[in-house]
């Protein structure tokens, strides 16, 4: 198991993981994203548009 002991290790955390590890990663994490939104009360891609001044 990693583990973050400060602020500066949060930030780096899984830096030092292969390219292939981190694609997978955020594909993951877009899924469960996607799929689980409603589930985990996260923002929708809608929602958070709506917070990017590039679209507005």
């Amino acid at each position: 198991m990693r583990r973050a002991d400060g602020q500066d290790d949060l930030e780096t955390l899984g830096e030092d993981l292969g390219e292939q590890v981190q694609r997978d990663f955020v594909a993951f994490i877009g899924y469960v994203s996607q799929t689980c939104a409603d589930e985990l009360d996260l923002p929708t891609e809608e929602d958070l548009g709506e917070l990017d001044p590039q679209q507005q």
